[in-house]
């Protein structure tokens, strides 16, 4: 993890923070040997996609940080050997933020903190979460999952998969937070015969490290 990277590999791990973990390669436009580098490192992931599902199906490159890339981003807050004033300036602005995350405990990672501070387009015309927010998509995803029904329980490794775009610390996050504001319940799985090996790697811990594998939006069926 605390492997030293070239100045354009940063720049694209930057980037992509910068860019809520992901965005399409001809907008970053990096170059292609750090690209490939990042890669190779698992600290990035490279898939083809489609800008415009609906009208277009020509396909083109699509980064997303990995949950590798993130924590490297995190560890330290810091970029490599700044060069120019740039790269000073935002070395600086990096450790300031590392200070506040140790101080208080709203935004405890890099991505936590990237993932709660998007500025909205417009304020939503009513109390209900926005569709296009992340919390819209876990509650969009929970809904589909549960057959258009809330209180349904909605196993945590099928809601991963559902919304595999999203880094796992960052879902995690979103769904801790949606339990704190009660708008979701996590349980466990009781019967260790009903516990899959991809509901343990899925599962959510809470305070007391018991691994949660099941959720309730909306709460649940009486």
């Amino acid at each position: 993890m605390n492997q030293t990277l070239s100045t354009a590999e940063q720049r694209l791990l930057w980037m992509l923070v910068a860019n809520s973990g992901e965005a399409f390669n001809d907008v970053l436009k990096p170059e292609k040997s750090a690209r490939d580098s990042l890669l190779r490192a698992r600290l990035i992931e490279m898939e083809k996609r489609s800008k415009d599902p609906g009208k277009s199906k020509r396909l083109v490159i699509h980064l997303r940080l990995t949950d590798a890339g993130w924590a490297w981003c995190n560890q330290d807050m810091a970029w490599q050997k700044p060069r120019g004033k740039a790269e000073h300036f935002l070395n600086s602005l990096l450790q300031r933020l590392k200070v506040l995350f140790e101080r208080q405990g709203t935004a405890a990672s890099l991505a936590d903190f990237i993932n709660n501070s998007a500025p909205a387009a417009s304020p939503p015309p009513t109390g209900r979460t926005p569709e296009g927010s992340l919390d819209g998509r876990i509650r969009a995803a929970c809904l589909e999952l549960g057959g258009g029904k809330e209180a349904v329980r909605v196993r945590i490794a099928d809601l991963r998969q559902r919304l595999g775009d999203v880094p796992n610390e960052v879902l995690t996050e979103r769904i801790r937070e949606l339990s704190r504001r009660q708008e979701l319940t996590l349980f466990t799985l009781d019967d260790p015969r009903d516990i899959k090996p991809a509901d343990e790697s899925a599962a959510i811990h809470s305070s007391t490290g018991v691994p949660q594998h099941i959720l309730y939006f909306g709460g649940i069926a009486s």
